[in-house]
């Protein structure tokens, strides 16, 4: 799979195969995202050329309004990794900028569509829009496709339960700590890169061994509480149980998320770890001494280890 992290990289044109392409913000890359993506192949395979993803690295409201934009699902480069497991030839995945937000609509279809890609194929969501000013969507690129040789497809919405299978719909299926249906609409548990940071051992002190995690502020970061977990770290997976929150027994104020790995006892100060939730076990909840939090804890443990053996 070839990866291009700017509009100006690509030369597809020039090499003689005919390019489908999927075009969207692909954040979560949940279901809807892979049907659309799935069609594409189709599409590619019958044409007897590429498949390609076109996305951004970044959300345009981080650009455009940032007050506004959302936290992401996915990091770039895990985007790009997921886009390698559909089977993709190209991921174009440039940043978007200032510059690239005042490109009009049809310049962007003459130019880098058909002048750089040699599109004949693409297919887009029912709420697609590019362009300055949001000038373009689905109906331009059927009217523009006409005129220039290739066809354009807009992909209806798809619905789960009576809710449309969307980005932002996950992003509040998390905020509520409904990492369990969100993981239905993305086809696998909701994940988290997170670093270790040092912390006061108090866990250990407590006879459970926990890792204080940072997150990065860029990316969805599930309702306080206790979750199930499996972990990623030195190569290996592990299950866990993790708390998001504030501490309230010890009357913490700052926000600490805290991991205990089940039959892990290593320092891992300062690694890198991936943590991938699996089901929400209770709100977070201030305890009246420490004798009654251990005693919570062992029972989060027990019911942690029944639902990772679910998952597992």
């Amino acid at each position: 799979m070839r990866v291009f992290r700017s509009l100006d990289e690509p030369r597809l044109a020039g090499e003689g195969k005919p390019v489908a392409l999927a075009f969207g913000s692909f954040d979560g890359l949940h279901r809807a995202h892979r049907a659309l993506i799935r069609r594409v192949r189709e599409q590619a395979e019958a044409l007897g050329g590429l498949s390609a993803v076109l996305s951004f690295s970044n959300h345009p409201l981080s650009v455009l309004a940032p007050p506004y934009a959302p936290k992401m699902l996915l990091s770039p480069e895990r985007k790009i990794e997921i886009l390698r497991q559909l089977g993709v030839d190209v991921v174009i995945l440039p940043e978007f900028t200032r510059d690239v937000s005042h490109i009009t609509a049809k310049r962007f279809i003459h130019e880098f569509l058909v002048g750089r890609l040699g599109l004949r194929h693409i297919v887009c969501g029912y709420d697609c829009r590019f362009g300055a000013g949001g000038q373009g969507g689905g109906a331009m690129l059927q009217d523009e496709g006409r005129r220039l040789g290739f066809t354009a497809e807009v992909f209806e919405a798809m619905r789960r339960d009576g809710a449309v299978i969307g980005s932002q719909f996950i992003r509040d299926l998390l905020a509520e700590g409904e990492v369990e249906r969100a993981a239905q609409l993305l086809d696998r548990p909701h994940e988290l890169a997170a670093r270790v940071a040092t912390g006061e051992q108090r866990g250990r002190r407590l006879g459970f061994l926990t890792a204080n995690l940072e997150f990065s502020e860029q990316c969805v970061i599930p309702a306080n509480g206790v979750y199930a977990v499996w972990v990623d770290v030195r190569g290996a997976r592990y299950g866990g149980m993790i708390n998001l929150g504030v501490r309230p027994t010890f009357g913490r104020l700052s926000y600490v998320p805290e991991v205990n790995l089940f039959h892990f006892h290593e320092d891992i100060y300062g690694e890198a770890l991936t943590v991938y939730f699996v089901r929400r076990l209770r709100s977070e909840r201030r305890f009246p001494d420490a004798a009654a939090l251990i005693r919570q804890l062992r029972l989060d443990r027990v019911h942690a280890q029944k639902a990772l053996r679910a998952f597992a």
